[in-house]
């Protein structure tokens, strides 16, 4: 018998059946998580403002990371090799920046041709990759990237301030896709049964469970974030307590 009943059905169903196998597997071998309850409880690592590009200052070398900047420059460059030795070859150099540092992307061959379309100058994206160099300059190879559009109903104040999650992630698996599978998970959140008592949650000021997962996952704003954090470590405390106890 659970000490905590947080996770009952819906949330017990398995991400296979939510989300398709392939995706489940995924997460099930890269991240742990097996159920929808699990999904729901893979929290963003942080948020980002679109309007407010990442530092790309300190970046960890041979990590995978995920960036948000906007592209300053796109040239596409022909040049010979074994494969195309009549100067056929192609390379596509981007240049993302945050506004104090700089960052290269490159994509070669038959992989040019989408981004060459899509990563135009002042287009702002979600990169993922790992960090390499090349030439003394920091670069992405082959990175996987997100445009980052804005509803064409949206104000500018709104799209720039909009929250973005970015969520623990790996090679396998980018942040972007796992917020899509959040998304489509996330309405089940209301199902999420709520281990403490009313009179103990009033008491300290703590949102339900059903409302903490909903703010932790699309905050509107940062207070959001902050309410939705103060329940969740509480219940982190709470269950050690219960099980101490």
């Amino acid at each position: 018998m659970d000490l905590v009943p947080a996770l009952e059905e819906p949330l017990r169903q398995p991400l296979k059946s939510v989300l398709g196998p392939a995706t489940a597997k995924v997460m099930a071998e890269h991240l742990g998580l097996l159920t929808v309850g699990d999904l729901l409880h893979h929290y963003p690592r942080r948020y980002e403002e679109r309007g407010h590009l990442t530092h790309l200052a300190d970046l960890p070398m041979d990590e995978h990371v995920t960036v948000v900047a906007q592209v300053a420059d796109a040239r596409l460059h022909t040049f010979a090799s074994a494969k195309a030795p009549r100067g056929k070859g192609q390379r596509l150099e981007v240049t993302i920046t945050d506004g104090s540092g700089r960052l290269q992307l490159v994509f070669f061959g038959a992989g040019v041709h989408k981004p060459h379309k899509e990563l135009l100058p002042g287009t702002r994206a979600m990169f993922a990759g790992k960090v390499s160099v090349f030439n003394r300059r920091l670069q992405l190879a082959h990175p996987a990237y997100e445009l980052l559009r804005g509803d064409p109903e949206e104000s500018v104040e709104t799209w720039a301030g909009a929250l973005i999650p970015i969520y623990p992630a790996t090679a396998k698996l980018e942040s972007w896709k796992i917020g899509k599978a959040i998304q489509t998970v996330l309405p089940t959140a209301q199902e999420a049964v709520d281990p403490l008592p009313d009179t103990l949650r009033e008491g300290r000021g703590l949102v339900p469970l059903p409302e903490a997962l909903l703010k932790i996952h699309r905050p509107h704003t940062k207070a959001d974030i902050e309410d939705a954090r103060s329940r969740l470590k509480w219940d982190e405390a709470f269950v050690l307590q219960v099980a101490l106890a």
